[in-house]
């Protein structure tokens, strides 16, 4: 039930939110963390999930695939839950050379790894056709600046 579907930030407070709420409680009640799952333009609800409880909210797509400014999204609700994701499957993992993908993942971090609370991944898999040496360049940036940005 994503924005990305077509839903309006409207419809979706009034119809999805309440059952995310209850699902929230629930597993909470069982004393395990609540992850969602978003890979379309969600910034409107960041703040509506957090509210709800949710521990941690995936997948952040960046524009052009989506609409999440990370460091705003940091700002915002970065202390009440974890954030995953940002970093551009398409634009940057599959189509941006080795040197620009280590820039991507060190401005993604630089955005979202201060204070805790962030996982670095991509904005949803990593496709089929995806160079080798982009996955790597990209493992290999998460890998050099993990901590610098703590």
């Amino acid at each position: 039930f994503s924005l990305g579907a077509g839903w309006s930030p409207g419809i979706y407070r009034q119809a999805f939110l309440p059952l995310i709420r209850e699902c929230v409680q629930l597993v909470h009640e069982h004393g395990l963390l609540y992850h969602l799952y978003d890979d379309g333009g969600c910034a409107a609800l960041l703040a509506d999930w957090a509210d709800a409880g949710v521990d941690c909210v995936s997948t952040l797509p960046p524009p052009p695939m989506g609409d999440v400014d990370l460091a705003g999204a940091k700002r915002g609700i970065g202390d009440r839950v974890c954030l995953k994701g940002n970093v551009d499957l398409f634009n940057v993992i599959m189509l941006m050379k080795p040197d620009q993908i280590r820039e991507a993942v060190r401005q993604t971090l630089q955005a979202g790894a201060r204070g805790g609370r962030f996982i670095l991944s991509t904005s949803d898999s990593i496709r089929n056709g995806t160079p080798i040496g982009n996955v790597r360049a990209y493992m290999e940036a998460g890998r050099e600046f993990a901590t610098i940005y703590l």
